[in-house]
């Protein structure tokens, strides 16, 4: 064998170590990952509560489910408010007036509770020098079927207005 077959020959012989070489490295790079990628993947499907993904997917899904219905619940009750709201006091006004010459200060007063239909009542007091009055008057639709004083009748006008 010639000295340049020799050179060949371990030249390859050292080249393929190299490559042998390589390949293992490569190779247990290759292992860590893939251990790596398996404790990952342990975690993902094993909770901490000793299950598994599909029994965590399973209680996600029981807790969506009942959110549905929790919101649904909700929902229903909101209508059910909005329906009483429409009943409860909405607009109001009040005025403060002097209804005789001979009494000092405006003490009377008319005050108009509504709801949204605008029905309600008008509530004056009249107030004098030795006698306060109060009177409650009901209003249907805007509209009272009791004759209103004009203090009133400005203070309803203006309970109307407000939205």
């Amino acid at each position: 064998m010639s000295e340049f077959e020799r050179f060949i020959l371990f030249g390859g012989l050292g080249i393929g170590c190299c490559a042998v070489i390589g390949v293992v490295i490569a190779y247990l790079r290759t292992q860590q990952r893939i251990r790596r990628i398996e404790a990952l993947f342990d975690r993902l499907l094993v909770d901490g509560k000793g299950g598994n993904f599909e029994d965590v997917l399973t209680r996600l899904f029981v807790k969506i489910d009942q959110l549905s219905l929790n919101i649904n619940h909700i929902g229903e009750f909101q209508q059910r408010i909005r329906e009483q709201l429409r009943l409860a006091v909405q607009k109001k006004a009040m005025v403060r007036f002097n209804p005789f010459e001979d009494a000092g200060g405006d003490q009377s007063f008319a005050l108009v509770l509504l709801d949204e239909k605008d029905n309600g009542v008008i509530l004056s007091s009249l107030h004098g020098r030795g006698t306060t009055r109060m009177y409650a008057k009901h209003i249907e639709g805007g509209k009272s079927p009791h004759q209103l004083t004009e203090e009133e009748k400005a203070v309803l006008a203006e309970a109307i207005g407000k939205k």
